[in-house]
């Protein structure tokens, strides 16, 4: 069965395995990720099937508002809804704190936005070359119903 929790000290070398396997050169640092993991501004959570973890997000979290600044499947679990499961969780957290959600992403990362829109996001706005490989950032909002 998944399960959503918080991310613990003993999973955090997977979570660098899933980051750096995703993100590549764009992945935080180890120091980006400890650094988050010490912050309460920051939620760090896993989607995990039987202890192991699969998937994570990493959110900052202000007073009105989550932004999802990153957001991992492992390669050989990918497309299995542990993603989906994450975001879940987040949009049930800003209903029940009057929060928003929002969150960036690359406007070639066509999977991500078609999840994203499935879950009832909306694009707000661009930023233009954005990305150090010179990709645009899509911004988008979640629309709580």
């Amino acid at each position: 069965m998944v399960q959503i929790r918080k991310i613990n000290k003993c999973d955090f070398e997977k979570l660098l395995v899933i980051s750096f396997e995703q993100f590549k050169n764009e992945s935080w640092s180890k120091e980006q990720y400890s650094a988050a993991f010490c912050d309460d501004n920051y939620i760090l959570l896993g989607c995990y099937l039987e202890q192991d973890l699969k998937s994570f997000v990493v959110a900052n979290e202000s007073l009105d508002d989550v932004n999802i600044l990153m957001l991992a499947t492992s390669e050989n679990d990918k497309r299995e809804g542990y993603a989906k499961e994450l975001i879940q969780y987040l949009q049930n957290y800003v209903k029940k704190h009057n929060k928003t959600l929002s969150l960036e992403v690359k406007e070639n990362n066509l999977p991500a936005i078609g999840l994203y829109t499935k879950l009832d996001f909306k694009v707000v706005y661009m930023r233009k070359h954005y990305y150090k490989d010179g990709q645009n950032a899509i911004i988008m909002f979640y629309n709580q119903k």
